[in-house]
C-alpha cells in the first residue's frame, strides 16, 4: 500500500486502540518517530521503520511538566526508494503505559535538528551502494537522533531492544580519523576510518602521530625539504580528525612544514598507543 494509504489504515486502528484505554482523566493522541533503519549500517535494500507510540495528557491539571506515554503499538515499514510500499504491523492492541516523559530545557539548534533536519533523505544517502558516505552526513544523522533519544526518552528505551546497533552508534563517540594512503591514492579503498577515539583530542593527536610516523620513515640524511615533501606526497600517509557532532576537521598535513623541519621524538611518532582498543 502507498504511504497514505498506510497513514489511514493506521488512523482506524487508533480509533479501535482508544477504546482500551480506562483512564478517562487522560486525553490521547498518537505520534510517529522519525525512521528508523531496519539494519545499521544501511543497506540499498533497508527498511525504514517508523513506530506509532501514544501521548496522554492529564485533564485534572495534575502533570503539568510532562506527557503519559504508551506504545508502541503499532509500526509502518517503507522501503527507503520506494513509499508506496509500505505495509503495517501491530504491536499491540491496548495501550499500555510505560511511563511519563518530562519535558527539559532545548536549544533553538536543537529543535531545529529535530524538527527540520530532513532525516528520511540523509538516511537514503547513506543507503547508496558501494559509498563510503561522508562524514558530515553521518555527523548530522547522529545528531539528529541523540536528540530525539534525549528528548523522548520513554519511548527510545522502548525502542532499544529493537535496534541495538543503531542506539550504540548514536551514542559511541563521535570524533574519527580517516587514514589516507597517498601511495594507493588513485584506488578506492586508499582510505580507512579509526574509531573509538575517547576525544576529539586524542583523535587530533593520533591523525597528528600517524603523518609524523609517516614522514620520519621516509627522511634520509642530507635530504632536501622539497626532496622529502616529494617523497612523502608518494609513499607516505595523510590523516584527518573528524567530529561529526560539531563538523570540526584537523587534518594532519596542515602542519608537514612544521614536521620536516621538526624531527619527531618516539613519544610523537607512537601512534599505536592511542589506537583505540576497537576499531571498525
Amino acid at each position: 500500500m502507498s504511504g497514505e494509504q498506510a497513514r489511514a489504515q493506521l488512523e482506524a486502528l487508533w480509533e479501535k486502540l482508544q477504546r482500551s484505554e480506562r483512564r478517562p482523566t487522560l486525553r490521547w493522541s498518537y505520534t510517529l518517530t522519525p525512521p528508523f533503519p531496519g539494519d545499521w549500517p544501511p543497506r540499498p535494500n533497508t527498511h525504514l521503520l517508523f513506530y506509532a507510540y501514544a501521548q496522554g495528557h492529564d485533564m485534572t491539571g495534575g502533570l503539568h511538566d510532562g506527557v503519559h506515554i504508551a506504545g508502541p503499538w503499532a509500526r509502518i515499514e517503507e522501503r527507503a526508494a520506494d513509499r508506496d510500499r509500505a505495509r503495517i504491523k501491530i504491536l499491540s492492541r491496548d495501550l499500555n503505559h510505560i511511563g511519563v516523559q518530562g519535558v527539559s530545557p532545548i536549544s533553538r539548534e536543537e529543535l531545529l535538528a529535530v524538527r527540520e533536519e530532513p532525516i528520511r533523505p540523509l538516511l537514503a544517502s547513506l543507503m547508496q551502494p558501494a559509498t563510503d558516505p561522508p562524514a558530515a552526513t553521518l555527523g548530522r544523522v547522529r545528531s539528529f537522533y541523540r536528540t530525539w533519544i534525549r528528548e523522548n526518552g520513554v519511548i527510545a528505551e522502548r525502542l532499544r531492544p529493537f535496534h541495538p546497533a543503531v542506539f550504540e552508534w548514536v551514542a559511541g563517540p563521535s570524533a574519527t580519523v580517516i587514514v589516507c594512503d597517498l601511495f594507493h591514492a588513485a584506488e578506492p579503498d586508499h582510505e580507512h576510518t579509526v574509531t573509538g577515539f575517547d576525544s576529539w583530542e586524542a583523535a587530533v593527536e593520533y591523525a597528528r602521530r600517524r603523518v609524523r610516523d609517516s614522514l620520519e620513515g621516509l627522511r634520509q640524511p642530507g635530504q632536501s625539504g622539497q626532496a622529502l615533501r616529494d617523497i612523502w606526497r608518494s609513499f607516505g600517509e595523510d590523516a584527518r580528525a573528524i567530529d561529526a557532532d560539531t563538523d570540526r576537521i584537523y587534518v594532519a598535513s596542515s602542519e608537514l612544514a612544521r614536521f620536516m623541519s621538526n624531527p619527531a621524538t618516539p613519544t610523537e611518532r607512537d601512534w599505536l598507543a592511542l589506537q583505540p582498543a576497537r576499531e571498525i
